[in-house]
């Protein structure tokens, strides 16, 4: 699913994924309002399906 997005839109590979191709810790991925889990990056995306890609934030 990730590598598919960033082919289809070249400018997010740098954001989402790191130089050896692994998903970017700085990204949390939702796959239709649920945590994507590892299982769901590398499956195909259905219609309907929405992907939310948000940047990772800690606090204290």
């Amino acid at each position: 699913m990730i590598v598919s997005l960033c082919q289809r839109y070249p400018h997010l590979r740098p954001i989402a994924l790191r130089a050896d191709g692994g998903l970017s810790p700085h990204l949390r991925v939702f796959l239709n309002g649920q945590v994507a889990r590892p299982q769901h990056l590398t499956s195909s995306l259905c219609d309907g399906d929405e992907v939310m890609l948000f940047p990772a934030i800690g606090g204290g």
